[in-house]
């Protein structure tokens, strides 16, 4: 199947159309054979519904026109379900199911669905993940954390693999899945986009599992930014932490600095963009950059 060239990210100025373009062709943080790429099943017709959507909003899927919640996992996993189900044509049977065992809950199956092509029913984990990465010294390999550090890439991708995709096939997960009347899975699929965020002053490799074409940014200390020319800068909040920023708001130093003083105050990383302006007169994002308090990750933040 040919697969259609998707639109520049930048042409699309609804957000929630863009993001879910940038889900499609957004290359993966987790390698191996079950990890599933969505842009792989997009057809021709499905892209112009997706245009559609861009150009006619209201004619978008409920999910798309609601507030999106503060909560970016949330806030992915609904995208994740517009995508499979209005968008792809998968039959979404089950979201967040829980799996109970002698009254004790041993976790939740994200998606379970069925596909169109093969009539088979699949389990899928999915995440979005930001990722920075830090060496303690030159000859210490690099460690990839979250803005909070208890969160890690090589930790989150072994408990994926290890133990969230495989729940399905406890008897606890079975039994559930019965329940509803749904077949066990036949397949099960991760799903990690997400960004790659580099120290502004030093040279890490990759991380082996991540695609070589990721998503990337930089990382500096919030006592490094004056040697950076921040005024074209603008705070991302979420959920516009997902895919680049494009809207007729170009740069806000004034945010900025509160941001900035939020470092200082809660000891917690915050995210930028670097904003240019583009011939149509709206600020696209050229690059972004997390900016993080002086110990960190030694320090785990108050506040995410």
């Amino acid at each position: 199947m040919k697969i259609p060239q998707l639109p520049a990210l930048t042409t699309l100025q609804n957000p929630a159309v863009r993001h879910l373009v940038w889900l499609l062709h957004s290359p993966q943080l987790i390698s191996g054979t079950d990890v599933f790429v969505p842009g792989q099943w997009l057809t021709e017709q499905m892209l112009e519904r997706l245009l559609n959507w861009n150009s006619q909003p209201e004619t978008a899927p409920a999910l798309l026109q609601a507030i999106p919640p503060r909560r970016l996992g949330l806030y992915f996993e609904s995208l994740y379900a517009v995508l499979m189900a209005d968008l792809l044509g998968w039959h979404l049977l089950a979201r967040n199911l829980p799996i109970r065992e002698r009254g004790r809950t041993l976790g939740e199956l994200d998606f379970v669905l069925l596909n169109p092509h093969s009539g088979e029913v699949e389990h899928h984990e999915v995440a979005i993940k930001f990722y920075l990465g830090y060496a303690a010294s030159v000859s210490d390999p690099a460690l990839w954390y979250g803005p909070n550090p208890h969160d890690r890439l090589d930790l989150k991708s072994a408990n994926l693999r290890d133990h969230q995709i495989q729940r399905s096939a406890l008897p606890a997960a079975r039994a559930a899945l019965t329940a509803q009347g749904i077949d066990a899975p036949v397949q099960r699929r991760l799903c990690m986009p997400g960004y790659l965020f580099y120290p502004l002053d030093s040279d890490i490799n990759p991380p082996s599992q991540a695609d070589a074409a990721h998503c990337r940014g930089s990382w500096l200390y919030r006592d490094q930014v004056h040697r950076l020319d921040i005024a074209n800068w603008l705070p991302l909040h979420k959920p516009h932490w997902i895919g680049p920023w494009v809207d007729s708001q170009g740069p806000d130093p004034q945010g900025v600095q509160a941001v900035l003083q939020q470092i200082d105050s809660s000891a917690t990383p915050r995210l930028f963009a670097r904003l240019q302006r583009t011939d149509s007169g709206l600020w696209c994002e050229a690059e972004r950059f997390f900016v993080v308090p002086p110990h960190w990750p030694k320090d785990q933040p108050k506040n995410q």
